[in-house]
């Protein structure tokens, strides 16, 4: 325990004796018995706590007078040191606003000056600024001035080069025209010659195939008529008498050996419209058309027709 220099040896012990019964466990109460022990326990502890106040009232008394002779001695002394003090306090808190008011009328002079010269600044950027939007206007004009210059100029020259290129092409299919011209006649020739020979050669094969069918018709023809003179002259030897017959055969003055015979043949009229089985023409067919068809006979571009033609035999 710390020694405080008033305290007795009696208070030491009471203090010592109160925290020794306070250590002790205290007993359950199960019966009267333990009842009364708790009871006068409790009244112990209560005597305690009555002595233990009245050492340490007998204690601080002394000691809370010496206290009051002590406050009362440097009451005037703190007093005046505290009004000192704030007034000390005052003095400084001026000296610091005022220090404060300035710094702030230096710092609004700097700002001032800041804005001054940056609002001077911004007058001096947009000039120039404006400066240069319109030498970049006038520069912009220029160069819209010399683009259409040269616009027109391109114009003009591509309108001459137009030109050139019209007459130079004019000139070219002018070329090609009487080149195509040439080439067109040139064909003509060539295909009038080929045209020329081809008609030569057809006509030749047409006469030489005229010239055989003349010549085998007329073969036919002279068989034709040594039959029909057989028989004449084999219908003269029976001697047919009937009168009511109608002689239908056309009568020859057979005494004086003339036969006439009339045979159908054709002649083509337009070779285009001849269809094509009967071109080059096919007198073969033609013919056997026009015998066996006689006035009836009718092919697209072939005129059909009955030529007359006398035969004679030598008189017996």
């Amino acid at each position: 325990m710390a020694n405080l220099g008033v305290v007795t040896p009696e208070a030491e012990r009471a203090i010592g004796e109160s925290i020794a019964v306070c250590a002790q466990m205290i007993p359950p109460v199960r019966s009267a018995a333990g009842f009364d022990v708790a009871t006068a326990d409790l009244t112990d502890v209560k005597a305690r706590l009555k002595k233990l106040e009245e050492m340490r009232r007998g204690i601080t008394g002394p000691l809370l007078a010496a206290k009051q002779a002590v406050d009362a001695l440097f009451e005037k002394p703190r007093k005046l040191l505290e009004v000192r003090e704030t007034q000390l306090k005052n003095a400084l808190q001026a000296y610091m606003e005022e220090k404060r008011r300035a710094e702030e009328a230096e710092r609004r002079r700097k700002h001032e000056e800041a804005e001054r010269k940056a609002a001077a600044e911004r007058a001096r950027l947009e000039e120039e600024a404006r400066k240069q939007r319109e030498a970049a206007k006038k520069a912009r004009r220029e160069a819209e001035a010399a683009q259409r210059k040269a616009e027109e100029e391109r114009r003009k020259r591509e309108e001459a080069e137009r030109k050139a290129e019209e007459e130079r092409r004019a000139k070219e299919e002018a070329k090609l025209a009487a080149a195509r011209a040439e080439e067109r006649r040139r064909l003509a020739e060539k295909y009038a010659a080929e045209e020329a020979e081809r008609k030569r050669k057809a006509d030749e094969e047409h006469a030489r195939r005229l010239a055989a069918e003349e010549k085998r018709q007329a073969d036919l023809r002279a068989k034709e008529a040594e039959a029909r003179a057989a028989a004449e002259v084999a219908q003269a030897k029976a001697e047919v008498t009937v009168a009511d017959k109608i002689e239908v055969r056309e009568r020859y003055d057979r005494s004086k050996g003339v036969t006439i015979r009339r045979v159908w043949t054709y002649e083509v009229t337009d070779f285009v419209r001849l269809p094509d089985e009967y071109k080059l023409p096919n007198t073969t067919k033609l013919s056997s058309v026009a015998r066996s068809q006689q006035e009836r006979a009718s092919v697209p571009g072939v005129r059909f027709f009955q030529e007359s033609g006398v035969s004679a035999r030598a008189a017996s």
